[in-house]
């Protein structure tokens, strides 16, 4: 069959069209520090937070020192200054010169973001329970559920964070799943305009057909 200028302008078009952020597998940066009461006792959680932040440039902090950005909700936690017990067991500050965290009793914190995000990070403190999750949603609606460390009775330091380069995603829910736990220092990276690498592929083989259709022309 003849491929035309016009069919191959169209099949460029089909090849670059999204992809389904239902088969999304995050790229997962973890460390946990058992029974740690402060970011100088937590290599395992220091070493992930500097790997993550590493490869995840131009991120945004909240710090719960400040304000919380406008282009981000949070529902559930409460923002104090107070743990309430020894920090290894019920977390600590871990912003360096600050005081503030933000505090989530035994439910969920969810993270809404106006503008979708491709990465997320945070420590989390006073660290008890193996069960703890975070919930990934997806501007299609779809859904990531990633498991977190497995923890110790003597509680202790965690940082763990993802990144999904490209996608786009609208929550974050952490699920503290009958513990108390202190999350501080979020880390969240506003998706970029660049098409992921199977769609550059893509567009690649559309712009291929327009310079063949071109060459038949020509001949």
């Amino acid at each position: 069959m003849k491929l035309t200028k016009t069919k191959a302008i169209v099949l460029g078009c089909l090849l670059v069209l999204p992809i389904s952020k239902a088969f999304a597998v995050p790229v997962v940066y973890s460390g946990y520090d058992a029974g740690s009461g402060s970011l100088a006792a937590s290599p395992n959680a220091t070493a992930a937070a500097a790997s993550f932040d590493a490869a995840v440039t131009g991120s945004s902090i909240i710090d719960f020192e400040s304000t919380i950005p406008s282009d981000v909700t949070i529902t559930g936690g409460t923002t104090t200054n107070n743990a309430g017990c020894s920090a290894a067991l019920c977390g600590y500050n871990t912003t360096v010169g600050g005081s503030y965290f933000s505090r989530v009793y035994g439910g969920t914190s969810t993270f809404d973001f106006s503008t979708p995000i491709d990465s997320f990070g945070a420590y989390f403190t006073g660290w008890q329970i193996s069960t703890q999750t975070l919930l990934l949603t997806y501007s299609d609606a779809s859904t990531v559920l990633l498991n977190m460390p497995t923890a110790s009775s003597t509680g202790g330091t965690v940082f763990f964070g993802f990144t999904d380069a490209g996608a786009s995603i609208t929550s974050v829910t952490y699920n503290a799943v009958n513990d108390i736990v202190m999350v501080d220092d979020v880390r969240y990276r506003t998706s970029g305009d660049i098409p992921e690498p199977a769609t550059l592929a893509l567009m690649g083989l559309g712009l291929a057909g327009i310079g063949f259709s071109r060459r038949k022309k020509v001949s």
